[in-house]
């Protein structure tokens, strides 16, 4: 009998995340990353600022701006692919480290067997919230060294913003997340399950810290080399997952 994803399992995720009939605006498969910079470099505008789902889910969609992130990956394209490319996605199933529709989806699933998901936005990014495209001043993009244009897509404040037009002194933003109110196509492959206990550990700081940690493991604790405050506020969370302590260094008076 083949084996399937189970909850609590750590596991190598290949995906492609695709608006419904239209472009791709997230993926770790190397054809698609392809295809989705040359798709980039044909827009005059910057480029979007998508994430793929991330994350835990806030209770605003539309106002994230940066969770998984593994998600937003695309500000720097060579940079995103090179990334992609070393630091393969690395989840912990059931923890929402993806959409939690997309995260679901995982259950039961094959090893190496190609699927597809259509969310609806309710399970994706959510709907367009109309009181989110605001008017703003100028001024307050100008203090932070932005000159404003239609079709901008910047993150600001950590909230994305979508520049819809620039009159005199006056910007009209769309805080609404870009992706909100669309039908989103996910396909996916789970490529393994991951057993080694250091790699789940660099996917939790992967994903929790944005950065990896020099650290060793002595039975139920991890016992982190260098002192750092951000992993101080995902402690637990680490605990839940792993059933393992984090120590940090004393730190020095």
């Amino acid at each position: 009998m083949p084996e399937t994803i189970k909850e609590k399992e750590f596991v190598e995720l290949e995906f492609t995340g695709r608006i419904k009939g239209g472009e791709i605006f997230d993926t770790n498969k190397k054809t698609d990353l392809d295809k989705m910079h040359k798709e980039m470099h044909k827009e005059s505008v910057p480029e979007h600022d998508y994430e793929h789902g991330n994350e835990h889910e806030n209770e605003d969609k539309n106002e994230h701006s940066n969770k998984h992130e593994h998600s937003s990956r695309h500000k720097h394209e060579h940079q995103e692919e090179q990334e992609h490319e070393k630091n393969p996605l690395i989840i912990c199933v059931g923890e929402n480290m993806i959409l939690h529709a997309f995260d679901h989806a995982l259950l039961g699933k094959e090893l190496e067997k190609e699927y597809e998901i259509e969310l609806n936005p309710e399970e994706a990014f959510g709907k367009r919230n109309p009181s989110l495209v605001k008017t703003l001043p100028i001024k307050i993009f100008l203090e932070k060294d932005i000159q404003p244009r239609a079709g901008m897509v910047f993150v600001l404040d950590n909230f994305l913003i979508k520049i819809i037009s620039v009159s005199g002194g006056r910007v009209i933003a769309d805080f609404n997340n870009p992706l909100a109110g669309r039908h989103i196509i996910y396909e996916f492959k789970v490529k393994r399950i991951v057993i080694d206990l250091k790699e789940k550990i660099n996917a939790l700081m992967d994903f929790f810290l944005k950065k990896r940690l020099k650290f060793e493991v002595d039975g139920k604790e991890i016992k982190i080399k260098e002192p750092d405050e951000t992993l101080e506020i995902f402690k637990d969370k680490f605990n839940q997952i792993l059933g393992m302590d984090i120590v940090l260094p004393t730190k020095q008076k």
